[in-house]
C-alpha cells in the first residue's frame, strides 16, 4: 500500500510541472514583436500554461486548432497575469 501511495505521489507531482520544450515562434501585433510557446496538439493545449512561475515580458502562447472552432478555456493551476486575444 506505501509504495503505492508513494508511485501515486511521484506521478502526480510529475503532472504538476510546467511544459518544456515547446516550439518558440516571433509574433508581430502591429508595431509590438512578442516570443510565443506554440501549443498544437490535444495534451500541449490543454496543459497551456499551468504551473508556471512567470512568464517573459513579451512572452505567450498560442494555440493551434486548425481551423476554425468554438472553444472554451480556463486557467486550472495558472498563477500568471493572463490577457486572451
Amino acid at each position: 500500500v506505501a509504495v503505492a501511495a508513494l508511485l501515486g505521489h511521484m506521478l502526480l507531482a510529475s503532472l504538476r510541472v510546467p511544459q518544456a520544450d515547446l516550439p518558440l515562434r516571433p509574433i508581430t501585433l502591429g508595431e509590438r514583436t512578442v516570443i510565443v510557446e506554440v501549443a498544437s496538439t490535444p495534451k500541449q493545449i490543454s496543459k497551456g500554461l499551468q504551473f508556471r512561475e512567470g512568464l517573459e515580458p513579451d512572452g505567450g502562447m498560442l494555440f493551434i486548432f486548425g481551423g476554425p472552432v468554438s472553444m472554451c478555456f480556463w486557467m486550472k493551476n495558472t498563477t500568471v497575469a493572463l490577457d486572451a486575444a
